[in-house]
């Protein structure tokens, strides 16, 4: 629905006229007073700052005559509604009467302020001498969400050796930062409601629950992405291949110290019962982050780990197998088969779904047993492919030893400034979404599938900028224990002759600012 609300909000000629009179005329830019201006507009109050005016000079192009006249000016505005303040998105209005051949008609003046999941208001700014007026158009919205299969929610790379493991329990960097991607061919694009921050509510029905969590929480990153931090840190350990029975690979149960790295056992978290809420103001469409079903009955977050190894083939039937079954019976998401999905698609992970979910790891399939420059293993330089900043940036942790006889050894990991100024990391994937009957027949559903969410496609993106990184924060600790040594010299010897990638005396480690945790890269490949 449509509405037009028109308002004056000025009138600063005596206040000006006062202000003259005492500090008599002013020299050029000079401004003569400031007062803060409440009006009323629409359902709210919008808010300024008059800064007064101040003397320009133009010279008549023709008669190259100088003539004075004053420069109006306004800024800080916001807008106020039901006791929130909303900045509005304009730094400064100026207005001058025009003179012809000396000088110009000021500009025009928009802007816009969003009341989440209420309306989206398009001002315009009509500044005068001495005053200033508006006018707005405003769209009521159409709220809703759809139901994502997943979310990649966290990715946590395993160490070296079975004797050592990572732990993130006293991070609060753990987190996944994601924008909505428009699915269609239209030029749509998706912003990010500046309302939205801290517990993620439960969703049935089309209507919110009693149900809530702090399992994960979420907050504005910028205009286009929300952050989701994963605060259940009692669960953000990993292992090491063999280690605290991580049975993570065909090689993990058998001499497991002289691996190396195992990225089969890395651990991938995925929420499997999302929510993505939306408000549509008449064409544009507001992101206002995420929710969770409260259809499934682990309502109301579901997050899974899961092995890398469980995903890449390297474990033999992951479906029965003891360290991966539990993730594909609760990857069926049988509890979502009543939500409305496209012709041939369920509610279900499907193997593209996994093969995404995999691809979260840079070195998913980089197995135990994958050569030195294999293509499947990512490094910072050939061979082997090379990890891009401002994703994965050095930490403050270098030449990590992994020799055998070392002691158990604590490192505390934290950021490095990069480098690689306006360097920009961006991976974009796609999954089918339901929908429940509460909205089929909507206008919000009607519009959402038709732009953004076309063909029943979500589609996301994680996107991290160099200037988003924040140096000397702290990430999380690792505990390194080389491997076992057994006789002398020692038997078997580490490394062996011809080493595999993972298998390395020592380790860089590397932040991966995708999701606040960190990675071990074999040194050699500096």
């Amino acid at each position: 629905m449509l509405r037009t609300i028109s308002a004056f909000l000025g009138r600063f000629s005596v206040v000006f006229a006062l202000v003259t009179l005492i500090f008599g005329p002013a020299s050029s830019r000079q401004a003569h007073c400031q007062t803060i201006v409440h009006y009323s507009l629409g359902g709210g109050t919008l808010n300024f700052d008059y800064v007064g005016a101040a003397d320009e000079y133009c010279t008549n192009q023709e008669t190259h005559a100088r003539t004075e006249y004053p420069v109006y000016t306004w800024d800080n505005f916001s807008y106020t509604y039901d006791g929130v303040t909303y900045p509005l998105q304009i730094n400064e209005v100026e207005w001058w009467r025009p003179i012809e051949f000396c000088v110009d008609a000021p500009p025009t003046y928009t802007t816009q302020y969003i009341i989440p999941e209420t309306e989206l208001c398009n001002v315009t700014l009509l500044p005068a001498a001495g005053a200033l007026g508006a006018t707005e158009s405003c769209e009521t919205a159409q709220n809703g969400y759809i139901n994502p299969k997943y979310v990649v929610v966290d990715v946590m790379y395993a160490p070296p050796g079975s004797k050592s493991y990572v732990s993130y329990s006293s991070s609060t960097a753990v987190s996944d930062t994601q924008e909505v991607i428009n699915s269609s061919t239209t030029s749509q694009t998706v912003t990010a409601s500046t309302g939205f921050s801290g517990s993620l509510e439960g969703f049935l029905g089309g209507s919110e629950t009693d149900n809530s969590s702090d399992t994960l929480t979420q907050e504005v990153q910028n205009t286009n992405s929300f952050t989701l931090t994963d605060t259940d840190t009692s669960v953000l350990t990993v292992y090491g291949p063999g280690g605290a029975g991580s049975d993570c690979g065909t090689l993990a149960t058998e001499d497991t110290d002289y691996i190396g790295v195992d990225h089969d056992c890395d651990v991938i978290r995925v929420w499997l019962n999302p929510v993505a809420l939306f408000s549509i103001y008449g064409d544009t469409v507001i992101w206002d982050g995420y929710g969770s079903s409260a259809l499934d009955p682990v309502a109301p977050i579901n997050i899974d780990n899961v092995r890398v190894g469980c995903l890449n083939g390297d474990i033999p039937d992951p479906s029965t197998n003891p360290y991966c079954s539990s993730f594909y019976a609760d990857a069926a998401r049988t509890w979502a088969a009543g939500e409305n999905w496209a012709s041939g698609e369920g509610p279900g992970l499907t193997p593209a779904d996994l093969a995404n979910i995999l691809a979260a790891d840079p070195w998913g399939n980089c197995t135990p047993t994958s050569p030195v420059g294999s293509s499947a293993c990512p490094t910072y330089a050939v061979p082997g492919f090379s990890l891009l900043p401002p994703q994965f940036n050095l930490s403050d942790q270098t030449d990590v030893p992994y020799q055998q006889s070392s002691p158990l050894t604590e490192y505390q990991v934290t950021t490095e400034s990069s480098d690689m100024e306006g360097e920009t990391s961006t991976t974009t994937k796609s999954q089918t979404y339901g929908y429940e009957d509460a909205f089929t027949g909507t206008t919000f559903l009607g519009v959402f599938s038709t732009t953004v969410g076309y063909s029943q496609t979500f589609t996301t993106s994680n996107e991290v900028e160099n200037q988003t990184t924040t140096a000397n924060t702290s990430i999380g600790t690792a505990y390194i224990t080389g491997p076992a040594c057994s006789g002398d010299p020692c038997s078997p010897a580490y490394p062996p002759a011809s080493p595999y990638y993972g298998q390395a005396t020592s380790f860089d480690i590397f932040t991966d600012q995708f999701y606040g945790t960190f990675a071990f890269v074999p040194s050699d490949y500096q």
